[in-house]
């Protein structure tokens, strides 16, 4: 008797279903506002997906300034990762940095906001709906 490859009834029934995928951002919904990192602060954000559903990637984006930033500035996400609940991720976090090596950054009171901008990001996470 011939018999089935192992596992080929398992992948049949999920076949069958349609999976639906959708996105959620930390912008949510219009006027879309982002989150703002100030010169030489660190933020963290999250954003979930609807109860009940699971994360499956995610992501970080630089809203503004245009890019290229300006030369003396530097983002960074020290953690770019799954939120989890238990051993389940339901969600995308991120620190993300804005480091500017301007002198006058550092030590001005008020720095000058040309000189130190202020960036912009925005989160997004890809989410599984449970069926």
């Amino acid at each position: 008797m011939v018999g089935r490859p192992y596992g080929l009834g398992a992948f049949s029934s999920l076949s069958a279903q349609a999976l639906s995928v959708y996105v959620n951002c930390s912008t949510g919904v219009a006027p879309y506002t982002p989150t703002t990192v100030a010169s030489n602060k660190s933020v963290e954000q999250q954003v979930l997906c609807n109860a009940g559903d699971v994360a499956i990637g995610g992501g970080v984006e630089t809203v503004s300034p245009p890019l290229p930033l300006p030369s003396q500035v530097t983002t960074s996400t020290p953690e770019n990762s799954f939120l989890f609940s238990g051993e389940t991720p339901i969600g995308w976090q991120v620190v993300y940095q804005n480091t500017n090596v301007n002198t006058q950054c550092y030590y001005s009171p008020n720095p000058p906001a040309k000189l130190c901008p202020s960036v912009q990001f925005r989160v997004c996470v890809s989410c599984l709906v449970n069926p």
